[in-house]
């Protein structure tokens, strides 16, 4: 029951971000975003085109792996000059490796729930959806951390695109992960 709450609560998330959208659109593979900044996406589309195409964006995302593309949608969002990105991109790779740590713990407990499944004892029930919510936690502090260091080299702006794109990937990765939960 538990476990389903945790489903529900990240689709729930995945719609309400979409809402607020930050990310725009496009279909194809290489060209998964149309403008960049979500003000460019307000002054050009009424509010319901503008989460009609976040909603597609996402769809079309959700067709592939979200974890390898990250770095290629985190560019096509941020739009760096040379000197940015030379700033950005190894404070990146350090979020990244944190990041990689606390995804391989939430796999792990997911893999162990998916194969306990129909047999999962009360306190295995617990552990996984403890370590979900340690995992979320964790990861939220991680990216407000990560958060303060693009904005200390980048400036706000920046690191509130940062911030909302890679929130919004987190949000699609977890989506990803929670598709091998099996549902009854």
């Amino acid at each position: 029951m538990k476990m389903m709450r945790i489903r529900w609560f990240v689709l729930m998330s995945l719609l309400s971000m979409a809402a607020f959208h930050l990310i725009s659109v496009g279909a194809a593979r290489s060209n998964l975003f149309r403008t960049f900044p979500a003000r460019a996406v307000a002054d050009s589309a009424a509010p319901s085109e503008t989460q009609k195409a976040n909603l597609e964006a996402y769809a079309t995302l959700l067709r592939e792996n979200v974890p390898d593309q990250k770095e290629q949608l985190m560019a096509m969002v941020l739009s760096l000059n040379e000197a940015d990105a030379g700033k950005f991109w190894p404070i990146y790779g350090r979020y990244e490796a944190e990041l990689d740590k606390l995804n391989a713990s939430s796999a792990a407990s997911i893999d162990d729930y998916v194969q306990s499944y129909g047999h999962l004892t009360e306190q295995q029930a617990d552990n996984v959806v403890h370590n979900q919510t340690q995992v979320q936690s964790q990861r939220a502090a991680l990216l407000g951390k990560y958060y303060g260091e693009v904005e200390g080299a980048l400036g706000p702006e920046t690191a509130a695109r940062f911030y909302e794109a890679e929130s919004q990937l987190l949000l699609l990765t977890d989506l990803q992960l929670s598709s091998k939960l099996p549902v009854e």
